[in-house]
């Protein structure tokens, strides 16, 4: 999937109510990662012809359109150089739009389909809005039950509110919100019991958020060198799927957000996963490798990318334990510019059959593996 993000930050750097922007091939392919000029290109051309429906609602009108997310896209020579300029602009609707909006709020869109309850998709975008202010300035939303009923599109204005389902409704929101919204924090209050057995809840709700905080994909990438990058797309000596490799851009928005090398984190996934399908129920970090390779097969690799940075990479990494791998796995070729992180098994002199027949005894099928120096 095609990412528009660094047109979006070149147009609102060169100012989002010109009808035409430009921007250097060189930045490009610098913020892509990548380090062939053409790919830029086929990437703007599926930029192009990638449709996208727009409902655009303000208090009196609805809007409806089809555009593309980019439209006359051109460039001002035919030989691609980093100096090359390519011309753009922005569609006229969705414009106008921006020029309009007086507030902005980040949304995940990924976490609509995992939430239980219609109520949470419509709170939640509120509740971002609010993530997104400075702290300095952000005030508590304290809307009574009526208002919060009728803001989620629980009961209409004047209808009668059964308080104990709508109470229980809240609670699947406030769940949906701490299980898949990962940005922010949400604190609620709500309305006080009166007196007396079923006496009416008084007072209002109190929603709180904290600053929201960027997520993975939302980082500039690093800039990566050519051999980081040679070292992240060399997967001759890889165990995992193509589909499993993660893009160079991802490990270069990783690096931004957690301080370590791009090629690095690379070898990790590799590891991680790899142990991940031999052993299952091993942790890493703060998961099980159940839960890595289930997110991976069912959510995609982006998803589990994501997972992995946050859960693993940040919160605490297994890969200083010695890995358990089968005799299939690859090891590091001497001399290559990149491979796997394993240089050779441990080897037993003649004099070692007894130590031998132990490991082999304890370990089953496999042989006990040390790391190694790896040369690149």
């Amino acid at each position: 999937m095609e990412k528009p993000a660094q047109f979006r930050v070149e147009t609102n750097s060169s100012g989002i109510d010109k009808p035409k922007h430009k921007v250097e091939l060189g930045r490009l392919v610098d913020y892509l990662c990548i380090t062939k000029p053409e790919r830029v290109w086929q990437s703007l051309e599926r930029l192009m012809s990638t449709l996208v429906k727009y409902r655009i609602v303000d208090p009196k009108t609805s809007k409806r359109a089809i555009k593309p997310l980019i439209e006359q896209v051109a460039m001002t020579t035919n030989r691609l150089t980093a100096k090359t300029v390519i011309d753009y602009s922005i569609p006229g609707v969705i414009r106008d739009t921006i020029l309009q909006s007086r507030s902005w709020a980040w949304l995940d869109i990924n976490a609509f389909p995992r939430f239980t309850t219609k109520y949470t998709g419509r709170l939640y975008p509120k509740l971002a809005l609010m993530a997104g202010y400075d702290y300095r300035v952000r005030k508590p939303w304290e809307p009574t039950i009526e208002e919060l009923a009728q803001f989620i599109g629980y009961a209409e204005p004047g209808e009668d509110i059964h308080v104990g389902s709508f109470m229980r409704a809240i609670d699947k929101v406030l769940a949906d919100l701490e299980e898949h919204v990962y940005r922010f924090q949400v604190t609620c209050v709500k309305p006080r019991r009166g007196s007396g057995r079923g006496g009416p809840r008084e007072g209002t709700f109190f929603f709180q958020t904290t600053t929201a905080s960027k997520s993975l994909y939302e980082h500039q990438p690093a800039v990566l060198g050519p051999t980081q990058i040679n070292r992240i797309e060399f997967r001759q000596h890889s165990p995992l799927a193509s589909r499993e490799h993660p893009e160079t851009r991802w490990f270069a928005q990783a690096q931004m957000m957690t301080g370590i090398d791009a090629d690095e984190l690379s070898d990790r996934w590799r590891l991680n996963v790899a142990d991940a399908r031999l052993h299952p129920e091993k942790r890493l970090g703060a998961m099980a490798g159940a839960l890595l390779t289930s997110v991976l097969d069912d959510e995609g690799l982006r998803q589990a990318f994501r997972m992995w940075i946050n859960m693993c990479v940040i919160v605490g990494d297994d890969s200083s334990e010695l890995p358990v791998v089968t005799d299939g796995t690859p090891r590091i070729v001497r001399g290559n510019i990149a491979g796997t992180w394993i240089e050779e098994e441990v080897w037993y002199s003649e004099d070692d059959e007894d130590d031998e027949r132990e490991d082999l005894r304890t370990a089953g099928d496999f042989a006990d593996l040390a790391y190694g120096d790896a040369e690149y």
